[in-house]
């Protein structure tokens, strides 16, 4: 059995996807019980705007044993990954992530094109 993860955006779109079971190897406990389970995800640049995550027990990916859809909801007030003033909002219609510079952004200029001959 998996623990599954959908991060959706505010159109109930999936955004982003994690399993225990298929991306760890990590089953939920077999004996029956309360557990309390801490889920720890790398962070995302996300646009500015309501999210839901959907939990779900799987039989590693074949079969839906429980759906728990939105079961937690957030809201990402403002997303500024240049710290300007400004927000890069879901309501802009350019995605739900903003993407984020591994190395400085440069440009190096490139020699001219040679000059064609006239005939």
């Amino acid at each position: 059995m998996s623990l599954d993860v959908v991060l959706r955006d505010q159109h109930n779109l999936a955004v982003a996807y994690y399993s225990s079971g298929i991306f760890n190897q990590v089953s939920v406990p077999a004996r029956a019980g309360f557990y309390e389970c801490t889920l720890s995800l790398d962070s995302y640049l996300l646009a500015a705007g309501e999210y839901g995550l959907d939990l779900v027990i799987t039989s590693t990916n074949i079969v839906v044993e429980h759906k728990v859809d939105n079961a937690v909801r957030f809201f990402v007030e403002s997303c500024s990954p240049g710290g300007i003033p400004y927000s890069f909002e879901q309501e802009l219609g350019l995605g739900n992530q903003a993407m984020k510079l591994s190395a400085p952004l440069q440009f190096v200029p490139l020699p001219a094109p040679a000059a064609s001959a006239v005939p």
